[in-house]
């Protein structure tokens, strides 16, 4: 084979997930009971997911929908509701496969952030069958990272970002689509140096316009207004 005929072949192969791109999107609930698997090790309702379990996530998560004209979604919740189960962990699962794009996920402190993903969101992707979605966007050099660590996700057409809200002093480095602030009660209102985290975190979405998705997510007895 030539160099011609490489590049031919890789030419097909590029046209091919081309014309994969979805110009549909699935409805993010929707998507999620038909392909979101829980195991033993994330939750005590093993098997298929289903809403039925938390009917009240649904139209929490169908905000991420590009249809839906929602902004900002600020969710009030108990303990042990089902939302970062029913909402957080498979949103971020459905952005990457239905709808790919850069977005960042935070709790109050980097440690609790690292321990949804590793703990949640990644066990997830594995029972579901979603694992291969997650690869470099770039070749890089053997030895160097994968593109799949506990605080960066890359995916084709985008990456996720996981952080502490007690760090936002990175935040300023980086531009994103979607937004997941858990644990938000616990949160510092304002960082020294750079101001408000919460006009922090929408610098960082004004290249999206009115495409940008910002989810709060807080404590019922915590709960703090904006």
């Amino acid at each position: 084979m030539d160099v011609k005929d490489l590049w031919l072949e890789k030419l097909k192969r590029f046209q091919k997930k081309l014309y994969q791109y979805k110009t549909v999107k699935a409805i993010p609930s929707k998507w999620v009971e038909k392909n979101i698997i829980l195991t033993n090790e994330v939750s005590r309702f093993s098997g298929r997911f289903s809403y039925d379990l938390s009917p009240y996530a649904r139209e929490i998560i169908d905000c991420l929908h590009p249809s839906d004209p929602s902004r900002v979604i600020s969710v009030m919740k108990g303990a042990q509701s089902g939302i970062t189960q029913g909402v957080i962990v498979p949103g971020m699962a459905w952005i990457i496969d239905e709808n790919p794009d850069n977005f960042l996920f935070t709790a109050s402190d980097k440690d609790i952030a690292k321990k949804t993903i590793t703990q949640r969101f990644d066990p997830l992707m594995r029972s579901s069958g979603l694992s291969h979605l997650i690869r470099p966007n770039v070749v890089r050099a053997k030895g160097q990272r994968s593109g799949d660590t506990d605080f960066s996700k890359e995916f084709a057409g985008g990456n996720a970002i996981i952080e502490g809200t007690n760090n936002a002093g990175k935040f300023r480095f980086f531009s994103v689509k979607t937004v997941f602030m858990d644990d938000f009660d616990n949160a510092p209102r304002a960082d020294k140096k750079e101001g408000s985290i919460r006009k922090l975190v929408e610098g960082r979405q004004t290249s999206y316009g009115n495409l940008s998705k910002t989810y709060y997510f807080n404590s019922f007895n915590q709960f703090t207004a904006f």
